[in-house]
């Protein structure tokens, strides 16, 4: 009871970067889970939509909405936003956003862990579900962060993976950054996907830096490679570690045997027709949702 008095007095910002609206119930479903604890919502978006925001306004009538360029994905959103509010008012910050599937030429663009290819809606659930799981899984990391005070960072173990060298956002792109930002940390590890938990003082140094919307190519410009907007992806674990914190992740047991028991690709996941052991029923999968059929 006292621990749960204790995180009471916390206070957490929240960022959420709505590029996809068609997203947004997911998002309000889980934002529901944040309890036990003082939060203000920040939401970025490149485009108003005043039928969703207004559905967001019902959720949290004192939510903050912020419309930005689309530039630096949401990397630089979250940026400006961390600029503009006083992060000595706040404890936690929160960073999520949204994630699409999507194809491009002819495969599927996404995540690849152990040899599996993941998605972009499970990349971003297994992110999300990390912190937003349920009330319960949020108040499990108020409880880490509040019992260790050596924790920085939170966020999905799976998903904290090491630096490429051979890639200019993990050397060139990533040396200039941490030069920029004054940091001496050579920690090889980050967090893809970039949705996670951490102590705000970790990001004062980012909010006071120098960084501008002109340090961001346009996203036609990109090609999803090599940018200031990667190598800031990069930044946050080294941040952290740099600033005399650990990084904790946490582990997700459905994924762990996922990954250990299951040899189809997430596209045979989302659709797939096999033969039942007994020979006698067809099992259709559509979207994670399983049928058995009489043949």
């Amino acid at each position: 009871m006292f621990i749960k008095k204790s995180l009471e007095t916390k206070h957490i910002l929240v960022h959420l970067h709505l590029y996809y609206y068609d997203q947004l119930d997911f998002f309000i479903d889980k934002l529901r889970n944040i309890s036990h604890c003082n939060w203000d919502l920040y939401v970025t978006v490149c485009e108003k939509d005043e039928k969703n925001l207004l559905r967001l306004k019902e959720f949290k009538p004192d939510v903050n909405i912020i419309e930005v360029k689309n530039i630096g994905y949401d990397i630089w959103p979250f940026i400006q936003v961390i600029k503009i509010v006083d992060l000595d008012k706040y404890d936690y910050v929160l960073k999520m956003h949204t994630k699409n599937f999507r194809y491009k030429q002819n495969h599927i663009q996404g995540f690849k862990y152990n040899g599996k290819h993941f998605t972009g809606f499970f990349w971003r659930d297994q992110l999300v579900n990390a912190v937003l799981l349920n009330s319960n899984r949020f108040l499990k990391i108020l409880k880490i962060f509040n019992s260790n005070k050596k924790i920085g960072f939170i966020s999905d173990k799976a998903f904290l993976v090491k630096l490429q060298k051979h890639r200019l956002e993990d050397t060139v792109l990533l040396d200039d950054m941490k030069k920029r930002l004054n940091i001496n940390s050579n920690y090889e590890y980050f967090l893809a996907g970039t949705m996670f938990i951490m102590r705000a003082c970790i990001l004062k140094r980012l909010a006071n830096s120098d960084l501008c919307e002109n340090d961001f190519a346009t996203i036609s410009a990109t090609n999803s490679i090599s940018t200031y907007a990667h190598a800031l992806e990069r930044i946050f674990t080294i941040l952290t570690d740099d600033s005399g914190y650990k990084i904790y992740g946490i582990p997700d047991k459905s994924l762990n045997k996922y990954l250990q028991s299951n040899n189809l690709s997430i596209l045979e996941k989302i659709f797939s027709i096999r033969n039942s052991k007994d020979k006698r029923h067809k099992i259709i999968t559509i979207l994670g949702l399983k049928f058995k059929i009489k043949r």
